[in-house]
Parts: structure tokens; sequence; C-alpha cells
């Protein structure tokens, strides 16, 4: 059995909070004492990504303040499925897909609670009213190279 296959440009959505290294900077000095010995070597860390932005799924001062696995997870869980739909619609837009046009669904997620049920690739399928023998195939806690490994 042939089947045809297609994989579309994916389309990036992304959190609404940017922070700029600038920002990472100050919230860093106003963490660390300036006399600490190590404060020239974050800001180096820091500097040297040459990351200009970052976007978060909440404001800077939030997202420090939040402390604890479960207390993260829950934002993930909150915040993750609207940017996936969101992306998914983009995607099947762009490459002029219909539901019944698609087979398989690969969600990919470096930070993707381990036990979130359902997961990104089901509820998916379900808000894009894909077919129920619609394949998922969820690609969680594999970190950078889970994006690389779903394309294989």
């Amino acid at each position: 059995m042939q089947y045809d296959s297609f994989l579309s440009t994916p389309s990036i959505v992304v959190p609404p909070h940017i922070v700029t290294s600038d920002d990472t900077l100050k919230l860093l000095r106003g963490i660390i004492p300036e006399d600490h010995p190590k404060i020239k070597k974050f800001e180096q860390i820091v500097q040297n990504t040459q990351v200009e932005k970052r976007h978060l799924a909440r404001p800077l001062n939030e997202t420090v303040n939040v402390t604890g696995l479960a207390a993260r997870q829950q934002v993930y869980e909150r915040v993750a499925p609207s940017l996936a739909f969101e992306a998914a619609e983009l995607s099947m837009a762009e490459a002029n897909a219909r539901p019944e046009d698609i087979s398989a669904v690969i969600a990919v997620s470096a930070t993707a609670p381990a036990n979130m049920m359902p997961g990104l690739d089901q509820m998916l399928i379900s808000q894009l009213k894909l077919a129920p023998s619609t394949l998922g195939y969820p690609v969680a806690q594999w970190g950078c190279r889970g994006g690389g490994a779903s394309l294989k």
C-alpha cells in the first residue's frame, strides 16, 4: 500500500509576553547582589546566548515567582492547547488542507507534562474535527531534539 505524505510548512505562534535580553539582565541584577562573585559570569551567559527576545506565557515577574513543577505544568496546560490549535489552523490554511485531508497529527513539545491527558495530539484531533481514525503522535519530554526527531 502506498501513502501520499505531505508535511506542511510549520506555522509559528508564540505566547504574548515578550522578554528581551535587557529585561533578563535587569531581572538578574535585581535578584543577585552586585557583589556576588558570579554576577559577571551570569551576565555574560545571558549576553552570549544572542537571544534577542523570548516569548513567555505569563509576564516575566509572574514567571519567576511561580515555583514548582506542578504550577508550571498548570500554566502549560492552560496555554499550550490554544497555541497548538492556532498553529494547526494556520498550517492547514497554508496547505489548503481540509480536516478530511489529515491522517496524522504530530504534537511536539519540550515542556509538555508527561502526564497531561489528553495530550496535545488528541486535543488537536478533537478541536480540528479530524476523523476519529486520525493518528496522534505526541513527542514530549525530548527537549530540543524532539523537533528534529519528529521529522524523521
